[in-house]
């Protein structure tokens, strides 16, 4: 009753607070919008700053100009128009490969209930408009441009209106898969009301008063692509604001779950077998009737029907599910995800919450059920790992860690199988074997095909030049899979009788983008990273200078080596093992863990002098 009673009188202020500004506006001859866009006046001028697509050859484009302008109309609704310029490059491989839509969401995580207001293309150099560009709307609801075939610059602008009556609110995100030249964001609101905005990397926004407005604004320029590296617990630069502080908008997530009318529960899944069973036949009841989404998860109004057979979005799916198991009797709490740490004090707005995760208990341990992904059920996301999630659950808001799992849950071994003639060549096998965070790294979080070995081995960086490998199969193992190869590789240089035996090796593709300048960050799990080698020889060969076994580190990270000779067995024997215990680098762990990285490195290049 008091909260109702609160939200009473903040709509009395904001109509107030509106009906002055409107006041003032008016007598002032001016309206709360903003001016018409001139796209070709703008190409006009970045065609002078902005760099030439030159500048970044492996990119599918240059964003020129990103610019948000968010403002509160009379009525209390926000409107928020979108407007930004992309030089595209026509000799990208995606171009070339037939890539010819382009959804605004994929670059800017855009709302997919966004209108296309304009979509053209323009001169790059003169700015004048060449055509109109076609629009077409996905199965999911995202609003797609039909790319031209020619050179140019597309400029689009997108319009949003607000869900909920007096709240201006959004996240933005400022970077993206292209590097960007300029962006702009502006929020123009009532001068007088609360603003609460928090970020990750955007500095504060200059602020000033104008004819009762204020005017709230963000600049960036210069903004190189950003992806995230997978084996590290980050984020983008990004920024949430909103006129609200607080959760209300979890508690009508949670009004949602409650009213959510899910479709009749198949007959296929029943109470027999318990969770575990149910969940795995939920799961391949939904395979293939959970769309992947063009634009960000952002939580749209419920649809007017549910289709009872699909296709539904992944956050329908999810409550769905609930609803599922809930009818056969098991306990299921729906929780939320965040795409920014924000506060449950902080700016209030529904972009924050990415996605419901179920939480399932009964039979032990807790687990965990997302809809639309390939993880065992119990087993979670990799971008979960250690998350916070959130509920509200009628009377208070509840929070809880999910769990980034041990070591051991994680680890990713390579197996190698050699041999070595006289002449230096080898051959054999080798197996890579990924569990947990590993085996969503090496896969870029999809469940790799049976004859899917070589995009495992895209995400390994083998040391061996002219090495060749024919790949064999992936098998699934607990928590993840094996990759099998052929491989043959010239791992000697020969010099008489004697052979200079390199060991094979490869390293994550991953494990380049650790921070090398910062003392705290966070991997996004702890690991294992393990290489087993038996290498056999030409009889009659011996070795010197090995040197055993070593040890590096502590109980939070360690490396132990081992590098051995049996002369009588005809094999050389090598393993290295570097433990990641602790995934929160502190910065007394920081440069022992580029200490250690560098021991890994440094193995790629062990040599075995080999003596007849």
């Amino acid at each position: 009753m008091r909260r109702k009673r609160r939200e009473f009188f903040l709509n009395i202020f904001y109509i107030c607070a509106f009906f002055v500004f409107s006041v003032s506006v008016a007598s002032a001859g001016a309206l709360p919008c903003f001016a018409a866009w001139d796209a070709g006046a703008d190409v006009r001028r970045l065609s002078r700053e902005a760099p030439s697509i030159a500048a970044f050859p492996e990119a599918e484009g240059i964003v020129w100009l990103s610019s948000y302008n968010y403002s509160m109309r009379p009525d209390g609704n926000m409107e928020k128009r979108h407007r930004f310029l992309i030089l595209l490059n026509a000799n990208s491989t995606d171009r070339t490969g037939g890539t010819d839509r382009l959804a605004p969401a994929h670059l800017f995580e855009t709302d997919p209930s966004a209108r296309i207001t304009e979509a053209m293309w323009l001169d790059q150099s003169s700015g004048e408009k060449i055509g109109n560009l076609e629009t077409e709307m996905t199965d999911s609801g995202a609003n797609v441009v039909i790319l031209p075939s020619d050179d140019g610059i597309i400029a689009i602008e997108t319009l949003t209106e607000g869900r909920k009556k007096y709240f201006l609110d959004d996240i933005v995100t400022l970077a993206g898969p292209l590097p960007t030249w300029e962006q702009r964001v502006e929020v123009e609101i009532p001068e007088g009301m609360d603003f609460y905005w928090q970020g990750n990397g955007v500095r504060s926004p200059e602020r000033r008063a104008d004819m009762g407005l204020e005017h709230i604004v963000w600049t960036v320029t210069n903004q190189p692509a950003w992806q995230r590296a997978e084996i590290l617990d980050q984020y983008p630069p990004a920024l949430v604001f909103s006129l609200h502080r607080g959760a209300s908008y979890l508690r009508d997530l949670r009004n949602l779950e409650s009213s959510f009318a899910a479709p009749p529960r198949p007959s296929s899944i029943s109470a027999s077998g318990g969770a575990q069973k149910a969940v795995a036949a939920i799961r391949a009841y939904m395979k293939d009737k959970v769309i992947a989404q063009d634009a960000r998860q952002i939580i749209a109004p419920v649809r007017g029907e549910i289709p009872e057979n699909g296709p539904w979005l992944p956050w329908e799916g999810t409550i769905i599910a609930a609803k599922w198991l809930e009818s056969l009797g098991h306990s299921v709490r729906v929780f939320w995800s965040q795409r920014l740490p924000v506060d449950m004090n902080g700016p209030d707005s529904v972009a924050v919450w990415k996605e419901p995760v179920l939480v399932v208990t009964g039979g032990g341990a807790d687990a965990y059920f997302v809809a639309g992904r390939n993880e065992e059920f119990g087993k979670l996301p990799l971008r979960l790992f250690g998350a916070s999630v959130y509920r509200f659950d009628g009377s208070d808001t509840q929070r809880i860690v999910l769990p980034k799992g041990n070591a051991s849950d994680h680890t990713l071994t390579q197996q190698w199988r050699l041999s070595i003639g006289e002449d230096g060549m080898a051959s054999g096998s080798l197996n890579i074997t990924a569990t947990g965070g590993w085996a969503s790294v090496l896969a870029r979080g999809k469940q790799p095909a049976p004859d899917g070995a070589m995009d495992i081995m895209n995400g390994i960086s083998l040391s061996l030049p002219g090495i060749a490998i024919e790949p064999l199969s992936v098998q699934p193992v607990a928590n993840g899979y094996r990759a099998a190869f052929n491989v043959r590789a010239p791992l000697g240089i020969v010099s008489g009788s004697d052979i200079l035996m390199r060991m094979p090796c490869g390293l994550p593709v991953s494990f380049w983008n650790i921070p090398r300048d910062r003392e705290r960050f966070s991997f996004s799990f702890p690991f294992v990273f393990e290489q087993d080698m038996i290498v056999s020889t030409p009889q009659g060969y011996r070795s010197f200078g090995l040197p055993g076994r070593t040890q590096h580190g502590d109980s939070r990270a360690e490396v132990d080596e081992s590098l051995v000779h049996w002369e009588k067995r005809s094999q050389i024997e090598a393993s290295s093992k570097w433990t990641v215990r602790s995934a929160a680098i502190d910065p007394s762990l920081a440069s022992r863990i580029l200490d250690q990285l560098a021991l890994a490195q440094r193995w790629t290049e062990t040599t075995v002098p080999l003596r007849k």
